[in-house]
C-alpha cells in the first residue's frame, strides 16, 4: 500500500466512512469488505477487514498486493488523496 499511494490517503477516514475496499492478495485471492481497523508499521498497514457475512479477517501487510475502491466513495474531497 506505501509503494501504490493508497498510504497517503488517510486510512482512518476509509475506516469512518465504511469505504468498501477490494483488496488483492499475493495468493491470487481477492476480498472485498470494509477496513475495521489498520495498524501501522514501518513495512505498511496491516488491516482487519470485515466481509459482508459478517466474518473480520486480519491481513498482513506483506500478504497486500493492492487495494481499490471507487474514488465516489470517499466523497467529494479528493484532497485526502496525493496527487488529486
Amino acid at each position: 500500500m506505501q509503494v501504490s499511494g493508497l498510504a497517503a490517503l488517510d486510512i482512518s477516514q476509509l475506516i469512518v466512512d465504511q469505504v468498501k475496499i477490494k483488496i488483492e492478495m499475493i495468493n491470487g485471492k481477492n476480498m472485498t469488505g470494509t477496513i475495521i481497523k489498520a495498524e501501522e508499521h514501518p513495512q505498511g498497514y496491516e488491516l482487519f477487514v470485515k466481509t459482508g457475512d459478517g466474518t473480520i479477517h486480519f491481513i498482513p501487510y506483506h500478504a497486500i498486493v493492492s487495494a481499490s475502491f471507487p474514488l465516489g466513495d470517499i466523497g467529494s474531497d479528493t484532497s485526502r488523496i496525493k496527487g488529486m
